[in-house]
């Protein structure tokens, strides 16, 4: 089974998931024939958010997975590949731990963010085809490192 299609069928998992959390937070109980007659509609706005959220992240995930999945099976997964997928996060961490910018724990979305471009740019260093791997490597590496820091200068400060 690939990546996508186990990310396909946890999507309507996860909604169901959050159906109940629904029924269970209003009702106080899981009735099952309130259960069976909700609809997108009737589900609040923030769990409709946090499932596109979690969707999404499910997605990157599986481009990430997918590509180092191929990228192994290809015997071309290179240093540079590994790199990337840590030296980023190293980078935005060094940076929030100097403390040049008064940053709080409000601020952890960024690594999300990070993580969401580490992955497309994962993704198109595996399935692009510009380049040699090695240079799409190193610029997918200094993509990313680009961005941890752009994130960390850009990102303004949330309050608590």
């Amino acid at each position: 089974m690939t990546p996508l299609a186990l990310v396909g069928q946890l999507l309507p998992l996860a909604a169901v998931c959050f159906r109940a959390v629904h029924c269970a937070r209003t009702e106080g109980v899981v009735a099952r024939s309130t259960c069976a007659t909700l609809t997108p509609s009737s589900i609040s706005k923030p769990v409709m958010v946090a499932v596109a959220v979690i969707a999404a992240l499910l997605i990157f995930l599986a481009i990430a997975a997918a590509s180092v999945v191929t990228l192994v099976r290809g015997s071309a997964l290179l240093l540079d590949d590994i790199a990337l997928l840590a030296t980023p996060f190293l980078l935005w961490l060094a940076l929030s731990l100097t403390g040049l910018r008064a940053k709080s724990l409000a601020n952890l979305v960024e690594p999300v963010v990070v993580f969401v471009f580490v992955c497309l740019f994962l993704g198109i260093r595996t399935f692009g085809r510009q380049g040699t791997p090695r240079q799409r490597s190193r610029r997918a590496l200094g993509s990313g490192l680009v961005v941890a820091l752009l994130v960390h200068l850009f990102v303004p400060v949330l309050p608590e």
